[in-house]
């Protein structure tokens, strides 16, 4: 064959296409899978930061279920019962307390003193604070941008 003829110039040609189709497929590629990825990564956080929302839900609508019940527990007559909820509220109270975003907000100070003011002496004191404690637990879930914000 003739390095002139038109049969060679058409082989190089395809060659060449097919060498850019290819690299072009390549490329495209590639940068499919970096979307995917950083799609998927932002899902994923999505989803991590739907789970710790739905989970500090349940902290704060259980310390005020808890704190409810035993507001009711000593009308009731049932201290028992009291004590039993008392120690599980602790468990809910300490969680507030340890997840809480801003430890230098008043809110935040004076969840703390009424937390372990409560826990340590009120319930054996018969101080019942708690629709103060759920007021300021309310207040601070409606300032929670964690579970507020979608």
């Amino acid at each position: 064959m003739n390095p002139g003829s038109s049969g060679y110039q058409i082989i190089v040609a395809a060659i060449i296409g097919g060498l850019i189709s290819l690299f072009s497929t390549w490329l495209n590629n590639r940068f499919q899978l970096a979307r995917e990825k950083q799609q998927w990564l932002r899902q994923e956080e999505s989803e991590k930061q739907k789970w710790y929302r739905e989970q500090l839900y349940e902290v704060y609508r259980k310390c005020l279920s808890l704190l409810t019940q035993i507001e009711d527990s000593p009308r009731l007559g049932n201290v028992t019962e009291g004590i039993k909820l008392l120690t599980e509220a602790k468990e809910y109270l300490t969680l507030l307390e340890i997840n809480h975003p801003n430890r230098d907000s008043e809110e935040f100070k004076t969840l703390q003193l009424l937390i372990n003011t409560y826990l340590s002496e009120g319930f054996e004191n018969n101080l019942y604070p708690t629709g103060y404690l759920k007021q300021i637990i309310i207040d601070l879930m409606a300032s929670d941008t964690r579970i507020n914000s979608q």
